[in-house]
């Protein structure tokens, strides 16, 4: 269907009048990563219809939003931030869940994705790596510092040129980065880092690219309103509506035709006459599913909602990566980004923004490395690591094939269990898991600046659960993790735990380093029975969770909701097993490939009539 002409073209971003206004022949449920990706996609032809609806404020004009090194003034706050938190874990009280804004432009291994192809067909790596660079646009803008080059390699053809996205390398670097890398790869080994990160085999350690434009926008953000929404806001065939809450899928039998909502404290309803999309993320999209009556009927019964449609799966499989970290102190004269507190400092980084965009405020997380698990033990410690993994006996098909998966990644060499990065500052392990906004530590001005290694699970063996507890969609979902159930996961991160010291006690950083501020250096990190307690004591996501409504549980291959015609989930939701790497990329080419397999099913539909 096509819009009647207007004389005065209108934005996307629109009014509740100009939405209800509009014949949709596609709804998407969330306007963040997958959502705006699919939505820019689809009205690329101008006789669909498509419409947005977004639980959030338009923010596309925040300066706390495109200013790279901003993002930490919105955790914690209600009018950025879910506010979710987890059940309680054996170790820890609640801790936060909410996904931050991420930054780091990594790709998952090639074995991850043809790990895919197992639940899916048409998700191997070479079904999908095309994706990745559909949707990239790198800006090749290294800063040319002497050295730098060396820390930032890629091979052009891994790359895309004219995605939406841009990516690049950090123009400004604080010394400290120098000195983790050539630490990290003296004790990994290695003299060089990955001769390309992003082709799918990313060993050793690296500087990595962040989704930052430095080429039109000079030093700003880029992710999915800057990138594909606002080029597209003239489009008369596509409307998202702001500051609006989805509260169901409507049904009519087991087919979707449309989604309730609410919207200025009153409930309205929109229909779609081909398909409902739910890109809602982990967390939200088996809500939906579930608010809809699409999941488990005892928990659906429990929460009162009527089961329309059984499907068990929904909201199991939650699976994320869990990171634990040292935190150390540096010697007078080193500093870190500890050094903002300080007026002059800070000052001087915001003149160079203004100026021209360089400095701390342009750049993001970038320093980082990846290693396998069967370099830092022993084979015998590698195989009791394994039989954890595989015991008890998994209770589903899908279940024991997950579980093998993961422990061929673990014995394998070329396989990047662990993942390493730095955070230019001394993180509060002991308050951030539960309160993002205590995330960087206030370290009094007279004090040495500091700096935080954290290492991060790759391929966890715990699988946690997100399930509605109210039919309330006000009400966040109880979100259990189950960090570190099965004991593989906490001994995995306990060799990681050892490395970080091992690091620190290299060359290129052991002359720099005062002391080991976390954990207490009466822990002996290098006993695995204390690592592994240090572990259970501090230990949080890294903000990617994964798996809730899994393609082979919950959807198809092509996305689908099993048992249930013209609805389709598209986000992260959907991986049946995580990636060694950010996921930020991965959601990006899920969401170029499933624009593509609506259009191609659209096809099929009108030839067949």
């Amino acid at each position: 269907m096509t819009n009647s002409s207007s004389a005065v073209a209108k934005s996307a971003i629109c009014s509740l009048d100009d939405f209800l206004g509009i014949s949709y022949d596609y709804i998407i449920i969330g306007g963040g990563t997958a959502g705006l990706t699919l939505a820019a996609r689809l009205s690329e032809d101008p006789n669909i219809n498509v419409g947005v609806i977004e639980a959030g404020k338009d923010q596309t004009k925040n300066e706390l939003v495109t200013t790279p090194a901003l993002f930490p003034q919105m955790l914690s706050n209600p009018e950025y931030d879910w506010l979710m938190y987890t059940e309680p874990q054996p170790q820890q009280q609640k801790v936060r869940a909410n996904m931050k804004l991420k930054m780091m432009y990594v790709r998952g291994s090639k074995q991850d994705f043809d790990d895919w192809g197992a639940f899916g067909r048409g998700w191997s790596w070479s079904s999908i790596a095309s994706y990745f660079k559909k949707h990239e646009q790198m800006d090749d803008t290294r800063s040319g510092l002497p050295g730098d080059n060396r820390l930032m390699k890629f091979q052009k053809g891994s790359h895309g040129s004219q995605g939406p996205v841009h990516t690049s390398f950090n123009n400004w670097r604080n010394p400290i980065e120098r000195y983790f890398l050539q630490a990290a790869k003296e004790a990994y080994g290695t003299i060089e880092g990955p001769e390309d990160p992003w082709g799918g085999d990313h060993l050793g350690f690296f500087s990595s690219l962040v989704t930052v434009d430095r080429k039109e926008n000079e030093g700003t953000r880029s992710y999915s309103a800057s990138a594909y929404l606002l080029p597209n806001l003239m489009r008369q065939n596509l409307k998202v509506l702001t500051e609006a809450l989805a509260m169901c899928v409507t049904l009519e039998g087991n087919s979707a035709s449309g989604v309730r909502f609410m919207h200025s404290g009153k409930i309205f309803a929109v229909q779609a006459s081909r398909e409902i999309v739910v890109s809602g993320g982990v967390y939200k999209s088996p809500q939906i599913l579930e608010l809809s009556g699409i999941g488990d009927p005892t928990i659906l019964k429990a929460a009162g909602v009527k089961c329309t449609v059984p499907l068990p799966a929904v909201g199991a499989n939650l699976q994320d990566h869990v990171l634990t970290g040292s935190v150390y102190q540096l010697k007078d004269g080193i500093s870190s980004f500890d050094s903002l507190r300080k007026a002059n400092v800070m000052q001087e980084h915001l003149d160079m923004y203004a100026k021209n965009r360089t400095g701390i405020l342009g750049s993001a997380t970038s320093c980082m490395g990846f290693i396998p698990y069967s370099s830092l033990v022993s084979k015998e410690e590698l195989e009791r690591t394994c039989r954890k993994v595989l015991e008890p006996p998994a209770s589903t098909p899908f279940q024991q094939r997950q579980r093998e998966q993961i422990v061929q990644h673990l014995r394998s060499p070329s396989s990047g269990n662990i993942q390493y990065i730095l955070s230019q500052g001394t993180v509060d392990l002991e308050s951030a898991p539960g309160d993002q906004s205590k995330f960087a530590k206030a370290v009094p001005e007279a004090d040495p600046d500091g700096f935080t290694i954290v290492a991060c699970l790759q391929y966890p063996a715990s699988r946690g659960t997100v399930h509605i507890k109210s039919s309330d969609p006000r009400k966040n979902s109880a979100i259990d993790p189950a960090y570190l159930t099965n004991p593989a996961d906490a001994d995995i991160l306990a060799a990681g735990l050892e490395f970080c010291d091992k690091i620190v006690g290299s060359p290129g950083l052991e002359d720099k380093v005062q002391k080991r501020l976390h954990p207490s250096v009466n822990v002996n990190v290098h006993d695995r029975s204390q690592a592994v307690e240090a572990v259970k004591e501090t230990c949080m996501t890294e903000y990617h969770p994964c798996g809730t409504c899994a393609m082979g549980q919950v959807v198809d291959e092509r996305l689908r909701v099993l048992g249930v015609k013209r609805l389709r989930v598209v986000d992260a939701s959907v991986f049946p097993g995580n990636v060694s790497g950010n996921i930020l990329s991965s959601v990006y080419a899920v969401a170029e490939k499933a624009a593509d397999m609506i259009k191609e099913d659209a096809q099929h539909v009108r030839a067949s009539l």
